[in-house]
């Protein structure tokens, strides 16, 4: 009885992987300087999901510094620079929601980037600068179609 409980202790049973292909801009970002950080939308200040840990996974390939990362122990105050940026307010359409960005927060912060996931994002939210427009023309950088990412350059 004992002999099958130590045989039983060191079986290996299939565990199910998934692989996680990384889009080319991030490829792009981790060769460049590395003194700017980047913020992913959507994102929320708190509470977490399977998508925002294949982010935090992106960013150990860039490694840049992530506005909205993970955090295993929250502090009370830690959602506080996420709220104060992103400032929801709902509009007169119906079922649409207009997330407003403080672009100037964001550049006093030194965040380079802003990294939209269109997949991942509702339909009916849009992003809406406050300020310094971020989503122009000119502000896109690069746009994955596959992958559904738009990146936009603040500075």
């Amino acid at each position: 009885m004992v002999a099958v409980l130590i045989v039983l202790e060191f079986v290996v049973f299939p565990t199910t992987m998934i692989k996680i292909n990384i889009p080319e801009c991030y490829h792009q970002m981790k060769t460049t300087e590395r003194n700017w950080a980047v913020l992913e939308l959507p994102a929320a200040s708190k509470g977490y999901s399977l998508m925002s840990n294949v982010r935090m996974y992106y960013q150990t390939y860039h490694a840049k510094k992530v506005v909205n990362g993970y955090l295993s122990r929250p502090s009370r105050g830690s959602g506080d620079f996420l709220k104060n940026v992103l400032l929801s307010d709902y509009t007169a359409v119906p079922g649409e929601v207009c997330i407003s960005i403080d672009t100037a927060a964001l550049v006093r912060n030194n965040v380079k980037y802003v990294i939209v996931h269109e997949a991942e994002q509702p339909s009916q939210a849009i992003y809406r600068p406050l300020g310094t427009g971020i989503f122009d023309v000119g502000c896109i950088i690069m746009e994955e179609r596959s992958s559904g990412i738009k990146v936009y350059r603040l500075f």
